[in-house]
């Protein structure tokens, strides 16, 4: 019988050291109680982090750290510095693959269908992330692979409901950066798919694929324009069957990254 272990997924933005160490003491007393986590997470000042077993109430630092503010973490070891996200699209938080480490039948799901993905077998890649989702229903990844498989398939519209499932489950989803060319490798194909949602969204707009097609922009180092179209097509969304409020939040992250202060809507075409 396959052993299949659930997981909660935690993507926290970067926060304080004592936030931290408080959010991982959290953590551990949900793991000992049968609740395990995988978390993600940065720092928003440099902080250094001095192992659990170091004595005295009083911990010295080296001097080069010295002014740092420094807090105790629940592993052991010796003083470690903990740089600040300084960038806003930090590499260690870039999702190259939905694949996890542990061996279960999730995992499994998430494998198969990135190996189709890279097969450009873009349905066969949409029906394994839909077992995954079955398997674990409150996991965004296996939504936003489903988002990723219909959008290369040209399913847009599908694809566009994965997303905005994706973004719903998990609010702080705006704080990482994926890697659509991990997921995608034909370029040409991003490429044409779009141009083809530009060629409808020209005939008749629509909200949900100007927002698909933001989120491709910007996931295509188009960054600036995706932002605009992600805000034109949440302005159409206005008052439809869309929680405004998870894709609110998730523009203005994306945003913040590009340095814009208020998302701003990119010149909608004739």
């Amino acid at each position: 019988m396959d052993d299949v272990r659930h997981y909660d997924l935690e993507i926290d933005s970067p926060q304080s050291g004592q936030w931290n160490m408080d959010k991982d003491a959290e953590l551990l007393a949900r793991g000992v109680a049968g609740n395990a986590a995988l978390r993600f997470y940065g720092w928003n000042e440099p902080t250094v982090s001095v192992g659990y077993f170091q004595a005295g109430e009083t911990i010295s630092v080296p001097p080069r750290f010295a002014g740092l503010p420094v807090v105790r973490r629940l592993s052991g070891g010796g003083a470690i510095l903990a740089e600040a996200l300084t960038s806003q699209e930090p590499s260690g938080l870039s999702l190259r693959s939905f694949v996890g480490t542990e061996a279960s039948s999730l995992n499994a799901q998430l494998r198969y269908a990135e190996e189709a993905m890279r097969a450009g077998r873009y349905y066969r890649a949409a029906e394994a992330y839909s077992l995954a989702r079955t398997i674990a229903p409150d996991n965004p990844l296996p939504a936003l692979g489903q988002c990723l498989a219909l959008l290369a398939a040209g399913d847009y519209i599908a694809s566009s409901s994965y997303l905005f499932e994706a973004i719903q489950l998990f609010g702080s989803l705006g704080d990482f950066s994926l890697d659509m060319k991990a997921f995608i490798p034909d370029i040409h194909l991003l490429d044409s798919r779009r141009a083809d949602l530009e060629k409808r969204l020209a005939v008749r707009d629509n909200g949900r694929l100007r927002f698909l097609l933001g989120f491709t922009e910007y996931n295509s180092q188009l960054k600036k324009l995706g932002v605009g179209n992600m805000t034109n097509g949440m302005q159409l969304l206005t008052g439809q069957d869309v929680d405004m409020t998870a894709v609110r939040r998730f523009v203005e992250s994306l945003a913040a990254k590009v340095g814009v202060s208020q998302p701003v809507p990119a010149p909608l075409g004739n």
